[in-house]
């Protein structure tokens, strides 16, 4: 390459600020230099390189040996040249200053380039944009851009209020709409989503829908029936906080598991494999969720150990001084002798417990008894438990409302397993009035299990 050529890039010195000068000036020197060693040795003989001084500098002698034979071939193919061949040199030099134009044009498109990078570079986001600035001088397009901008951004048309355009267009919507109620083109499906209403848009996007309800539920703890048309837009940002902190911790777990297994296709945890139908995952993921409550359930139901509020149910001497050590002292009930569980009544007032607390009890509990839980599903419990620590400080009961008050109020009327609890709650309370003291002293290795 000429020197003429390897000297245009210094034109770019005019983009050059003060925080790189200093780098600026040595690339400049060190090109001087490199120049330098270029026209002293363009008229002498060629000095061959003395590899034995650089084994004794270098520590790689294989990376050595590599460029030594490569320099050794080079050096040979070029001393075998035939002297004929080097009376094209003139041709050379002729093609050279024949496509001098073409590098010098090349030369003028990357100056514009670096020129056109620098200024995209340096402007402002688009969000610190104001079309005022430039608007006001011209009304005509003031006028057009308040007129298409919001409703008809996509349109391509030079003359967009033509009545041509704007019968093709509504032609267009019309087809749109009709493959839209029909379901029957997918692309369709998403692109007119904006355009109608909440429960079409629910219809297609169940995964969306079933966030959204579950997130209602949880915050509100209303019924599914009163769910908004529309959702607040809190709301929206918040399901999409939690997903990507539930996401992160997926992401994590299939990276480790990919690189473990040197698999290309791994699922994230909680979520169906590639191929497989989401819904019907998610389907078994909620019945498994719910057959564990159910049996959880029955185990408590089967004790009165289920909305004893005051009274707290324990099963063994470990479970009692736990107890004790976050309660104080407190008296031993006994609910009769058909009941597998002792209660402890603490001394003081229970004072209100947060959703938060429950969730890190529970987490306690898991770890003395030895159980540890999916990293993704703790994560997923964690969201959860997060959504009902925003209803506030009256997030189980009302002011002057009891556990078992609140546990009926919030079942529908016409809900199958109503009558049950009720009549659950009637033996409950005639258990608790009806509750014997037993002393620490008497409690029996054959009661405690």
């Amino acid at each position: 390459m000429s020197r003429a050529l390897r000297s245009n890039w210094k034109g770019l010195s005019s983009f050059v600020n003060e925080s790189v000068s200093t780098a600026w000036n040595e690339i400049k020197s060190c090109d001087g230099a490199l120049q330098n060693v270029i026209d002293n040795n363009r008229s002498g003989t060629v000095t061959k390189i003395d590899w034995s001084q650089w084994k004794e500098r270098i520590g790689n002698p294989k990376l050595l040996e590599a460029f030594e034979s490569n320099y050794n071939c080079l050096i040979s193919l070029l001393d075998k040249i035939p002297q004929p061949i080097l009376k094209y040199c003139e041709v050379l030099k002729r093609a050279e200053e024949e496509s001098g134009k073409s590098a010098e044009e090349a030369m003028r498109l990357i100056e514009d380039g670096v020129k056109a990078l620098w200024i995209s570079n340096h402007n402002p986001p688009v969000w610190k944009i104001d079309p005022n600035e430039w608007l006001e001088s011209d009304q005509y397009w003031q006028a057009y851009i308040e007129k298409h901008a919001v409703f008809a951004p996509h349109i391509d048309s030079l003359d967009p209020e033509s009545p041509a355009e704007i019968e093709a267009r509504r032609q267009k919507w019309q087809t749109n709409v009709a493959k839209f109620n029909e379901r029957t083109d997918t692309p369709i499906l998403y692109d007119y989503m904006n355009h109608l209403p909440t429960w079409e848009y629910y219809d297609i996007n169940r995964k969306q829908f079933y966030q959204h309800m579950s997130y209602f539920l949880n915050l509100t703890g209303e019924d599914f029936r009163h769910f908004p048309d529309i959702p607040k837009w809190q709301w929206i940002t918040h399901c999409e906080d939690l997903n990507f902190k539930l996401f992160a911790v997926q992401h994590r777990r299939k990276v480790e598991k990919q690189l473990t297994t040197k698999s290309r296709h791994v699922s994230n945890d909680l979520e169906p494999e590639e191929g497989h139908c989401e819904e019907t995952h998610e389907m078994a993921f909620l019945s498994s969720e719910k057959e564990r409550s159910e049996e959880a359930l029955i185990y408590l139901l089967s004790n009165y150990a289920f909305l004893s509020d005051p009274y707290i149910p324990f099963e063994n001497l470990f479970q009692l001084e736990l107890i004790k050590s976050r309660f104080g002292d407190g008296k031993l009930f006994s609910f009769g002798e058909d009941v597998d569980v002792l209660f402890f009544l603490p001394n003081k007032a229970l004072s209100t417990v947060s959703p938060k607390k429950c969730f890190h009890l529970y987490l306690d509990h898991l770890v003395m008894n030895g159980v540890r839980l999916n990293p993704s599903y703790a994560q997923y419990l964690d969201n959860t438990f997060d959504v009902i620590q925003q209803r506030g400080p009256n997030w189980l009961t009302l002011p002057g409302e009891s556990v078992r008050e609140a546990f009926i109020r919030r079942l529908r009327a016409d809900d199958p397993m109503r009558q049950h609890f009720e009549k659950y709650i009637v033996e409950l309370e005639d258990r608790m009035a009806n509750a014997t003291e037993v002393e620490e002293s008497e409690i029996s290795v054959k009661f405690i299990k």
